[in-house]
């Protein structure tokens, strides 16, 4: 998303998640995104799919990489378009509401809205969208009651899991939990949908969390900044969590010595840009 709201995407296309239709399988040069006529102030890309969010909160869909679990879920119904779009689709449920940000994992989707609500839609496989259905094809509204009846002011997504925090500053945590990508122990649950790992789809806080001022999501691990500190909890395979380990990190950890200004997460690595600590 360039500064006059226009879109531009780039990469694989094989899905339609770039959003020009059949222009090309894959593109290394920016293309246009010229179906979304208005201004857009949100943008989320999943694994196969995307989302945007316009000026006038209206939010849209695109890429049919949740297709096929739509047509199970949905079967003998017909599935719908943005479900199988490769070019931006209007997301209904959402009208009157005020959208203003979402965010995607691999392969479901979240709004936020100006009213502090969150809405979901996609697989719900790991419990990640609150429910012990499969796969939820509208948006649905997530109760406020499971966040401590407080409003949403931010949230963000793994591949398999969701942390949002609310107005209040607390964090909550819920999805998939096999790795700790939840920081906390999840309730000893297989998923609704019966494949192997544990989650829940309950949320619950995190309260070591409470605060935090920035928050990153890898695949299936975590980075936030609570005051001066750097936490990491989640999937270490890799030693991403940067305790010098590659043992999964089921609760947030101090990673000490550092002085962060800003993290972000891939899928298997982590980056913090800190401040020189001076004497």
């Amino acid at each position: 998303m360039i500064d006059c709201g226009q879109v531009l995407a780039c990469g694989s296309n094989a899905f339609g998640q770039l959003g020009v239709g059949q222009a090309a399988s894959s593109s290394a040069d920016l293309l246009v995104v010229e179906s979304l006529k208005e201004p857009v102030v949100s943008v989320a890309a999943g694994l196969r799919h995307s989302l945007a969010v316009t000026d006038s909160g209206c939010v849209y869909q695109w890429g049919t990489g949740l297709f096929s679990q739509a047509k199970r879920a949905l079967s003998p119904h017909p599935v719908p378009s943005y479900l199988n779009s490769k070019v931006p689709s209007l997301v209904p449920g959402l009208g009157c509401e005020t959208s203003y940000k979402v965010s995607a994992g691999s392969a479901h989707c979240v709004c936020l809205t100006g009213e502090g609500d969150l809405f979901l839609w996609g697989s719900s496989k790991y419990g990640q969208l609150t429910t012990t259905e499969p796969f939820l094809c509208t948006p649905t509204r997530l109760k406020r009651s499971l966040l401590g009846g407080e409003k949403v002011l931010r949230v963000w997504n793994g591949w398999t899991h969701i942390v949002a925090q609310t107005e209040g500053g607390r964090v909550f945590t819920w999805g998939r939990a096999n790795y700790g990508q939840l920081g906390r122990t999840a309730s000893a649950c297989q998923n609704p949908a019966g494949s192997d790992g544990a989650s829940t789809s309950i949320p619950a806080e995190v309260k070591v969390l409470s605060g935090a001022t920035q928050i990153a999501c890898g695949s299936e691990h975590n980075l936030a900044i609570v005051g001066s500190q750097l936490f990491s909890w989640g999937w270490n395979e890799h030693g991403m969590c940067g305790d010098g380990s590659q043992t999964d990190v089921i609760q947030p950890q101090l990673i000490s010595g550092l002085s962060p200004l800003l993290i972000g997460c891939g899928a298997g690595h982590s980056m913090a840009v800190c401040a020189n600590k001076t004497d």
